[in-house]
């Protein structure tokens, strides 16, 4: 299994520096985690639709914190690749390929914060913004 969970190098040196400087996401505390962050930028990039693939890659978390969501990352997998291909099914254990298309997706939704983060530079619009974000991810499930 992969050790690290990548992002993007130019996402690690921008928005998620960003965030991690000013401590939104409750980052740098506590109350939140880089998986967390992942997986919030994981759901922006599903509802976005689309995966896009990691331009170089950075370590941001390691393999091992998120094992207690792979479960969702299966899913995303199965999705993606195996419920309309049943005879792909054993494709479910490779760790490294469903982790890889997270990545992706988690690549997507980064691009998405930082267009959000641009858009609207004060963190009180862009909080609002993030959290109408998730509201329309809620009702779209």
């Amino acid at each position: 299994m992969k050790k690290t969970i990548n992002v993007t190098k130019e996402h690690l040196n921008g928005i998620i520096k960003e965030l991690d400087d000013k401590h939104w996401f409750c980052l740098g505390k506590s109350d939140a985690s880089r998986t967390e962050l992942f997986n919030f930028a994981l759901a922006l990039g599903v509802k976005e639709g689309k995966p896009t693939t990691l331009s170089t890659n950075e370590g941001l978390i390691r393999s091992e914190y998120v094992d207690n969501f792979m479960y969702i990352y299966q899913g995303l997998f199965f999705n993606e690749f195996i419920q309309h291909h049943p005879e792909n099914i054993d494709q479910i254990v490779e760790t490294d390929d469903v982790l890889n298309l997270a990545e992706e997706y988690a690549n997507t939704g980064f691009y998405r914060l930082k267009e959000l983060k641009e858009e609207f530079p004060d963190q009180e619009h862009f909080m609002s913004k993030l959290l109408n974000e998730i509201d329309r991810i809620k009702i779209s499930e």
